[in-house]
């Protein structure tokens, strides 16, 4: 015998030897936890009236699902019909330009609109969601029903021949057994003509949930353009009016003339603006990341709900590995703003100091009074007097307005920090239950019997290629 088969054999007893024992000891394993379960207060079981009650219930749920499987069958050509013709004429013109067509909107009705187009979205979603679903169960349903079917109809064998032997593991069975098997296989036959039923309308579940995926698909798309611009357009007519604001003081303030209060006077107003300006612009900017990040997280929550689905109806396949790898691919990569605190706490305090302000400029007529406290009587004319006036009452309407900005600015500070921190826990979740499920699904075949036998064979070719005669005399 050859030296590379004498040690060929010997690393392969070693190996069963090895493979052996493992299994001896998993074999103790399961004895012994079987053992100990064994021994450990065993529930209590439900009464054989209260299991022929749910068997019953059962039933009368597999008959509702039938209906209403027959009923959406039936009504599932036409919708499929309708939702491409839909889609044909969605894509048959150019989308509509948002930004011409509501052009001539104010601000609070492009807010309605937005409002409404957001709501439509988290509908749409959540159809979308459940047309994912519909086409996932389809595309599995063939495998799963017949196994489903099998069992069930080896089961209602066993119950028959219990009924009719009248005799179950060698005891004669009494009137409640005889009850409970009836019963059992009542919700077994529901169960199987149901499973019987999707089977024979399986094509065309799938081509409605196709149907409805490509008509909410193009509707989802429409929309979110829509809802950017019009976010751009809210943001424009904003900054538009705050400049407009800007342009009108900066223009008194050149004609304040001489006059060091009413120039003073000018300039504070000139300041109140320009900050009114820059907190329009912050505000849009937030609107716009608020924007995004609900169309994230209802992307998120949708996503979350149809991995449920799909991890009930897919474990363990190789389509479930593959759609958990790219659901992992497809998780935002979220950040937190850690000045946004900061942000909402220096806004509360200038929403306090502006408050000061407002009732200050309350009483025009008393203030401009104080503003002339102390000045030379010579310089306190008439025309002064109504220019101070003017401007107190301007600062008046300008500190209304910031106060109202501020308000938004605050709220959609503190909406956007709530939405990043749910945007970042929800996304953390499903990541690790992404990590989780991908980690239970097996990479490589099972090492049985089969690979054993095969084993050897491709250790004898591995072995057989390396020259042991030529590397033992160097040695």
């Amino acid at each position: 015998m050859s030296f590379s088969r004498v040690f060929l054999l010997t690393l392969l007893v070693s190996f069963l030897q090895i493979f052996s024992t493992l299994q001896a000891q998993t074999l103790d394993s399961l004895t012994g936890g079987q053992q100990a379960a064994e021994g450990e207060a065993r529930p209590a079981q439900p009464s054989l009236a209260d299991q022929v009650k749910q068997f019953d219930e059962q039933a009368s749920a597999r008959s509702q699902q039938l209906a209403t499987l027959q009923k959406q069958l039936a009504q599932a050509p036409q919708e499929i019909s309708t939702a491409q013709r839909d889609l044909a004429r969605l894509k048959a013109g150019p989308a509509p330009e948002p930004s011409e067509r509501f052009a001539t909107l104010s601000v609070t009705a492009l807010e309605q609109r937005l409002a409404t187009r957001l709501a439509e979205l988290s509908e749409w979603n959540k159809q979308l969601t459940d047309a994912n679903s519909l086409i996932i169960t389809a595309q599995t349903r063939p495998e799963r029903s017949q196994a489903q079917i099998s069992t069930s109809q080896s089961r209602i064998q066993a119950l028959q021949n219990r009924l009719k032997s009248g005799q179950d593991s060698g005891k004669a069975i009494s009137d409640e057994q005889r009850s409970l098997f009836e019963a059992e296989i009542l919700a077994l036959q529901a169960q199987i003509e149901l499973r019987r039923q999707e089977l024979t309308g399986n094509n065309l579940l799938q081509d409605l949930g196709k149907a409805r995926r490509n008509l909410l698909a193009e509707r989802i798309a429409r929309a979110e353009q829509e809802t950017q611009a019009l976010q751009g357009l809210i943001n424009a007519k904003r900054r538009a009016e705050s400049e407009q604001t800007v342009a009108e003081l900066s223009a008194r303030a050149q004609l304040a003339g001489s006059d060091t209060l009413v120039a003073a006077e000018s300039a504070e107003n000139l300041k109140l603006s320009d900050y009114l300006l820059r907190a329009t612009e912050r505000l849009n900017l937030l609107n716009q990341m608020n924007l995004q990040a609900r169309q994230q997280l209802d992307t998120l929550n949708q996503a979350d709900k149809a991995l449920e689905e799909q991890i009930a109806v897919l474990e363990g396949s190789l389509l479930l590995s593959k759609i958990l790898y790219q659901q992992k691919l497809n998780l935002p990569k979220v950040k937190l703003d850690r000045n946004l605190a900061d942000e909402i706490a220096d806004l509360r305090l200038y929403q306090f100091e502006l408050n000061q302000a407002r009732d200050r400029a309350g009483n025009p007529e008393t203030y401009v009074d104080q503003l002339l406290v102390g000045q030379p009587e010579e310089q306190i004319t008439p025309q002064v007097r109504a220019a101070l006036l003017d401007l107190v009452k301007t600062r008046s309407e300008l500190l209304d307005r910031l106060n109202r900005e501020l308000n938004a600015l605050l709220n959609e500070s503190i909406t956007l920090q709530l939405n990043q921190k749910q945007l970042h826990d929800t996304a953390s979740a499903l990541s690790a239950t992404l990590d989780e499920q991908m980690f239970w699904i097996p990479s490589n075949k099972p090492l049985d019997f089969s690979w054993l036998t095969s084993f050897s064979q491709r250790l004898e070719r591995q072995l057989g290629t390396i020259g042991w005669h030529s590397a033992l005399a160097q040695m």
